[in-house]
Parts: structure tokens; C-alpha cells; sequence
């Protein structure tokens, strides 16, 4: 066994010197209202991408309808993810990843794997295990920003540790068509006055993605009932299983083609070869 040849020599692992952040930008044309599509796209292609190391910034301003900040609205746990009602990941035109329900699914998967120590580190994505003072990402003047890693979001990032090469790379938010599951309001009245301003969206990471707009909504405050959380978790598992099944076949088409394409480029240079040798 390697553990016990204490004779061997050292080896150090250089492959790898450097990496950098890199941020992405949504199409020009991007809106952030609700039920907007959002895209992200990857330009340049030679770039090592690296998604499990990838993160969404989301920046922005909670404010009432008449553009003061509020003093006793703020996000509900994880709240930021609750303003989205689908997120996909999506290489060479291919769907890779596809989370309904982020917020929630997120919540369920944060509950059952972050212990306390990871949830302390996520705090700065909006995660607070807590419901005190201190679990507030909005500060006096209605500012908030988050930073979200995209392995708390998607399986596949979560899994996949390798990067990807030479593939275009896309990065698809849905707005949700309400911002009520949100943001919690002890003032009642106030709750009803309450406007999201957006005012942009990022994501960073080896390779980072980046959007701007600002728009507002307004957000009256029901909360779901018990038995709709568990439809909607029951529907997210089915959807998840077979978004696996169709994951897989997916993958193994693209590892077909990227066997096509090298294949096709071991025969071109074995002509070239033959060609300068007549």
C-alpha cells in the first residue's frame, strides 16, 4: 500500500497554479420582474469552467410603496431563493439541471445536510437556522445582497468536481410570479405596502454570472398551507426523479458527441500525417 512506503518521494501536484473569479452577464435586454425568464450565458468557451465552485450574487432593495425602507419586513430563510420559481443549468443546449421550487427544495435539502457550522458559513447566502435580530441580510436602508453557491442549488454542481471545456454554458433563472413566500412583516398593515426592488443579480465563481435591472412588486403576505408544502415536496421528488433519468441519457449523448469530435480529429491529423509522409 502507498500509505506505508515511507521511502517514496514527495510529490507535489502543480498542475493546477491559479484560478480566477470571473462574472458573466445576463443579455442586455434582461428584466427581473416576475415570471421573467433570466439567462446567463457563458461567452467565452475556452475559459475552464469549474460549477462546483460557481456562485449566484443577487443584490438589492427591500422597500414600501413609497420607496422608504422598512423597519420590521426582511427575508424569511433562504428567502432570496424563494423569489425564484425555476433555475436551470444547461451545457451545449442541453438541460443538465432543473430545480422547481428552488427555495423550498433548498430549505429541505439545508435542513437534512448543513450542520451548524455550515449554516453559520451560509449565512452570507441568507440561510439562518434562527429567527432573531441578527438573521436580518437587510440592513437600515433596505440594502441586501447575497451570495449563493450553485452546490446548494443543483445536484449536479454539488457532484460534478471536474471542469468543462470548450462547452457553452448557460445559467437560466425564472422569476417567480409573486414575492410573497419571501418576505415576513411583523407589522401587518405594513406588510401590505411592502415593494421589491431588484435591482441586480450575479453569479461568480471560476465562472460567475451577472445580470442588472430594477424593477418593483407588490406583496400582500398569505401563508401557504401545510398540506400544499407537502404536495409540492411530494411533486418536486417524482420531478426529480425522473429529471435524473433524463439527466443521464442527456450526459451520455454529449459524451457521444465529444467521442464523435475527437475521433473526427484523430482521423484528420492521421491524414495530415499520411499526407506530409507521400
Amino acid at each position: 500500500m502507498d500509505i506505508l512506503n515511507v521511502n517514496a518521494g514527495i510529490y507535489f501536484d502543480d498542475a493546477v497554479t491559479s484560478a480566477e473569479k470571473h462574472t458573466h452577464q445576463a443579455y442586455a435586454s434582461t428584466s427581473l420582474n416576475n415570471n421573467d425568464e433570466i439567462r446567463i450565458p457563458i461567452q467565452q468557451q475556452d475559459l475552464y469552467t469549474l460549477p462546483n465552485e460557481s456562485s449566484l450574487y443577487i443584490k438589492g432593495k427591500l422597500l414600501k410603496t413609497d420607496n422608504t425602507p422598512s423597519r420590521t419586513a426582511k427575508f424569511v430563510n433562504n428567502g432570496v431563493m424563494l423569489l425564484f420559481d425555476e433555475i436551470r443549468y444547461e451545457i451545449g443546449g442541453y438541460v443538465i439541471d432543473r430545480i422547481r421550487n428552488p427555495g423550498l427544495t433548498s430549505i429541505i435539502k439545508g435542513y437534512v445536510s448543513f450542520n451548524k457550522n455550515a449554516a453559520q458559513f451560509l449565512q452570507n447566502s441568507g440561510w439562518f437556522l434562527s429567527n432573531n435580530e441578527q438573521s436580518n441580510i437587510v440592513d437600515d436602508n433596505g440594502n441586501f445582497n447575497v451570495v449563493i453557491d450553485l452546490s446548494t442549488i443543483f445536484g449536479f454542481c454539488e457532484d460534478y468536481r471536474k471542469i468543462i471545456l470548450n462547452m457553452r454554458q448557460e445559467l437560466v433563472l425564472i422569476r417567480s410570479n409573486s414575492d410573497t413566500n419571501a418576505i415576513i412583516n411583523s407589522t401587518k398593515n405594513e406588510g401590505k405596502n411592502m415593494a421589491l426592488v431588484r435591482k441586480a443579480a450575479k453569479a461568480v465563481s471560476p465562472t460567475g454570472y451577472s445580470s442588472s435591472a430594477s424593477s418593483s412588486s407588490s406583496a400582500d403576505f398569505p401563508r401557504p398551507s401545510q398540506d400544499n408544502f407537502i404536495t409540492m415536496i411530494e411533486e418536486e421528488f417524482r420531478r426529480r426523479e425522473e429529471f435524473n433519468r433524463q439527466m443521464d441519457e442527456k450526459m451520455g449523448n454529449i459524451t457521444k458527441k465529444i467521442r464523435g469530435i475527437d475521433d473526427h480529429i484523430s482521423r484528420v491529423k492521421g491524414g495530415e500525417e499520411v499526407f506530409e509522409g507521400s
